[in-house]
């Protein structure tokens, strides 16, 4: 499952892209009776989303201020076994590959996220007590309502570097930091 990159400047739709090893596919066709109903026949309408409606919360750190989150991918692993008499491939999930979350944030909120650096690289408070909790919340047009939610354990810092500063560029100042997630859960929200 990759994830776009979200972006506060960045007014374009959101798309997550979902990629499927199935188990098992047959072919043929399917009779029904055309006035039956199955899932999926309603028209539903899909809620627009906007790679610039998110909310990010890591601990006690300051995130309102998070201008950029990297995209990124989950990538679930599979071990095949064959099984029963005919040895069908069955397929298993095995290890879920987290990736890095590389975030940019305003140069305001460089204190509190330099000292965790400090306290946990440099000084080597590292340990389950010094990582932090926290969750991705992907919002609808009004920033109010919840879509969706990645909740992020075992959050720790890897590196904290500022952006080059260019003369004459009207710009926000802002820093990079780059955080590595031992476990994730996403859940999305529907209304009925």
């Amino acid at each position: 499952m990759t994830f776009p990159t979200l972006d506060v400047d960045n007014e374009e739709p959101g798309y997550f892209t979902l990629n499927i090893d199935a188990g098992l596919a047959q072919y043929g066709k399917v009779k029904r009776n055309p006035d039956e109903k199955i899932a999926g026949d309603e028209d539903v309408a899909s809620k627009k989303w906007l790679v610039s409606n998110f909310r990010l919360e890591i601990g006690d750190l300051p995130c309102d201020r998070v201008a950029k989150i990297e995209s990124f991918s989950w990538e679930q692993k599979v071990i095949k076994s064959e099984v029963g008499q005919l040895r069908e491939d069955q397929k298993e999930p095995a290890l879920l590959k987290i990736p890095n979350l590389k975030l940019t944030i305003s140069m305001e909120d460089l204190d509190p996220w330099r000292d965790w650096f400090k306290d946990y690289i440099r000084d080597g408070e590292i340990n389950d007590e010094a990582e932090k909790s926290g969750q991705l919340t992907f919002l609808g047009l009004d920033m109010q309502e919840e879509l969706a939610t990645i909740s992020l354990v075992h959050v720790g810092i890897i590196s904290l570097e500022q952006e080059a500063v260019e003369a004459n560029k009207n710009a926000v100042a802002r820093f990079d930091v780059e955080l590595y997630v031992e476990e994730v859960s996403f859940d999305y929200y529907t209304t009925e």
